[in-house]
């Protein structure tokens, strides 16, 4: 049976997620599981090595954040995430790579530089749950729109599984939140 949508008090659909700072005048449409414009677009993957490939392709993407990881080479990054990913003996968890994609607004672009990319990354992963683990943001200049890549290990630097119950439904009231924190006329 299919849920009906949520919506917010102003009737549009809580999906529908305009980001903006006031520092710096960000307004980016977000839509969870939309084609158009997808924000906060969250996987679970088997792969590191697959997942880290993708994201840190030199040849359209750029690293701009990471955390406790080795950095030598996507190799090193992806081992070192599978290292402690495996670091508890009895445990073999089966999708332990969050793969989350963020993207912007065309008319967001001249104003997102890499700091306030990293910026709205670190404050999802925050209200995401996803804290005290190894973590790559990647820029990707490969598509019109700009857009960033998350890879984050799903086990935490203390060995705990990072739960992923109702991570679909978590992520959906990060953006609404978000809505709610905005002060553009367009976010209300």
């Amino acid at each position: 049976m299919q849920q009906p949508e949520p919506v917010g008090e102003d009737g549009a659909p809580t999906w529908l997620f305009f980001f903006e700072r006031q520092n710096y005048g960000l307004v980016g449409r977000v839509q969870q599981n939309r084609r158009e414009d997808m924000m906060g677009d969250l996987k679970k993957r088997a792969s590191f090595a697959r997942v880290v490939n993708y994201v840190n392709n030199p040849k359209k993407a750029r690293l701009i954040d990471s955390k406790d990881v080795r950095l030598d080479n996507n190799a090193t990054i992806a081992r070192s995430m599978q290292g402690q990913a495996d670091d508890k003996p009895g445990r073999k968890l089966k999708n332990p790579v969050y793969h989350i994609s963020l993207d912007f607004a065309h008319e967001d672009a001249p104003k997102l530089t890499d700091a306030l990319m990293v910026e709205i990354a670190r404050e999802y992963m925050r209200r995401m749950g996803i804290t005290s683990t190894q973590y790559i943001v990647c820029r990707h200049t490969d598509r019109e729109h700009q857009h960033l890549h998350i890879v984050a290990n799903r086990v935490d630097n203390d060995g705990n599984t990072i739960s992923d119950k109702n991570d679909a439904i978590r992520n959906v009231a990060v953006c609404s939140r978000e809505n709610t924190d905005c002060t553009s006329p367009r976010a209300r």
